[in-house]
């Protein structure tokens, strides 16, 4: 089934970083529930170009085009970006403060099960989490700690977070980087869960060759 209604269009779109040009006149079209492949050398302006979409960066010149009773504050606050250094214990740990009031003493080894930070993350019922969990087929890291999750499975578990809170655009700056191939399989399946759902997926890699479930590639030079 294609998908036709248009999420967002960029138009003769001008991407600069610290007055530095990056991608000029450029044009481009995603869809709802497309999936694309972003890829190109490391400084040719991939984060750039998503950091645009979540509101952090403006365009240096051309513009921006969407549906026409959709916001663009509430088309950024639609999109999400999980950068490639991301954590989800450097997440629990921002708040740390927060949840050792409510549930914890000191000491690492009293960090929250996962079911337990996604339930107080997502404002969701326990019991709904772990239906979703089952959905995306990793309920057993439910009963797991924050501090033992490997980093697959804190990306596994960040893009649940994201599908929980509504996100419909989902963006992963390299979200192989650091895996090993079984853990690049299961991130796929996750993200494969989510295009199931509709969501729309934008994905940057280095490499040319897109993994299996992406339907579109932009190449960036």
């Amino acid at each position: 089934m294609k998908h036709t209604e248009m999420v967002f269009s960029l138009q003769k779109a001008v991407v600069k970083r610290n007055g530095t040009l990056l991608i000029d006149e450029f044009n481009w079209q995603v869809n709802s529930g497309e999936s694309w492949w972003i890829c190109g050398a490391n400084g040719s302006g991939k984060t750039t170009l998503l950091e645009v979409l979540i509101g952090q960066q403006r365009l240096a010149g051309g513009e921006m085009i969407l549906t026409d009773d959709v916001l663009i504050e509430n088309f950024s606050s639609s999109v999400a970006l999980i950068r490639r250094d991301f954590s989800l214990y450097n997440l629990f740990n921002s708040k740390a403060s927060f949840y050792q009031q409510r549930y914890f003493s000191l000491g690492v080894e009293e960090t929250p099960l996962v079911i337990d930070f996604l339930a107080i993350e997502t404002g969701i019922s326990k019991e709904m989490v772990r239906s979703s969990a089952k959905e995306f087929g990793f309920d057993m890291l439910l009963d797991k700690r924050i501090v033992s999750l490997s980093t697959g499975e804190g990306r596994r578990i960040i893009l649940l977070i994201l599908w929980l809170t509504d996100k419909e655009i989902i963006c992963f700056e390299d979200p192989y980087s650091g895996l090993d191939p079984e853990g690049k399989q299961l991130v796929n399946h996750a993200l494969e869960t989510l295009l199931k759902k509709k969501v729309t997926i934008l994905v940057t890699g280095v490499e040319i060759q897109p993994p299996n479930f992406i339907d579109h590639v932009l190449y960036i030079k």
